[in-house]
């Protein structure tokens, strides 16, 4: 979880089930304070790495940052793995979206496993990186991605928008949108 303070930003860890990452005890959230929002993530992320080591676990994978960069909007996304085009459903999930932290509400209009299509009046510029917060029954799940396309103006029948390939995106997005 990154939030503005003041002049800096703060960080704090949130695991599931949407629980924040207390001190020992439980006197209060650990917080992580950068001057900018990855910074004060950067400073989160090595401290579970550091307490993974320190218990010896092993990390199950490793994310890439999201990059935005140019897009194909004519690319599918069999591309990546050469399996078919999962299915879309649709779905009006509630969600948070922007550049750098989830600021602007919105809904999702269908969903798939890869990716998902958020209703705004105010879509993002394909290539643009993005980051989301999903709100899913009793679940707030952050996700990245990238903009691969928008619809700017209404059309009959389509709201205005833009699609979301996911980066990433987390077993528990998929195994949820696989039994929707």
């Amino acid at each position: 979880l990154v939030a503005p303070t003041n002049k800096l930003w703060r960080a704090r860890i949130v695991t599931f089930p949407n629980s924040l990452w207390s001190i020992p005890e439980g006197e209060g959230a650990i917080k992580f304070v950068g001057n900018s929002p990855d910074e004060a993530e950067k400073a989160a992320a090595g401290f579970v790495e550091a307490f993974c080591r320190r218990r010896g676990y092993e990390p199950h994978e490793v994310l890439p940052p999201v990059v935005a960069g140019p897009v194909d909007p004519e690319a599918s996304d069999r591309a990546d793995t050469g399996n078919p085009t999962p299915q879309r459903k649709l779905l009006a999930a509630p969600l948070r979206y922007g550049r750098t932290r989830p600021a602007h509400d919105a809904v999702t209009a269908n969903v798939s496993e890869r990716g998902l299509f958020i209703s705004t009046v105010d879509p993002m510029e394909p290539g643009s990186a993005i980051r989301l917060r999903l709100e899913l029954e009793a679940l707030s799940l952050p996700l990245r991605g990238v903009v691969t396309w928008n619809r700017k103006a209404a059309e009959r029948g389509r709201s205005r928008g833009m699609g979301i390939r996911l980066s990433h995106p987390p077993a528990v997005y998929v195994n949820y949108i696989r039994h929707l």
